[in-house]
């Protein structure tokens, strides 16, 4: 059983794009991930301030569960911890989903034996257009109106 040249190039191939798929992956999770926590914690905040400056009765007792009630969910921020946990596994999936066709083509690569080295070929020329029309920016449409 020999292993040719263009099959470890093919699975090569595939294993530094499965990477580069992952930690793109990884990381819009991480970002997801703290723009959830963010906002979470402004909107429960805001949702505790309000609670704080409002009560429906004159118990001092009714006042101070509230308050104490309202400082522990302040202090340690389960909410912005599942938010987070949310943000990253959701950031994940989108950034999965949007590198859909090279997690496909590097999965293929490295799974399949008879058209490894085919989606290879299909993984570089995927990243001859992503380099084309993103880096370089021929062929992307403008986003401004054009001149008069």
């Amino acid at each position: 059983m020999s292993v040719s040249a263009g099959k470890i190039l093919a699975k090569t191939i595939g294993i530094a794009a499965m990477g580069m798929v992952g930690y793109d992956a990884y990381h819009y999770g991480k970002w997801q991930a703290k723009t959830n926590t963010k906002v979470t914690t402004a909107d429960w905040l805001a949702h505790v301030n309000e609670n704080a400056q409002t009560l429906d009765s004159n118990s001092v007792i009714g006042n101070k569960v509230k308050t104490g009630f309202n400082k522990w969910f302040v202090d340690h921020r389960i909410n912005a911890s599942i938010a987070g946990i949310g943000g990253f596994f959701s950031g994940m999936v989108k950034s999965l989903e949007d590198n859909v066709i090279p997690f496909g083509l590097a999965a293929g690569a490295l799974m399949f034996k008879k058209c490894d080295k085919l989606c290879a070929i299909g993984l570089g020329l995927y990243a001859a257009k992503y380099f084309v029309t993103n880096m370089l920016g021929i062929g992307k449409p403008s986003h401004f109106p054009e001149k008069v």
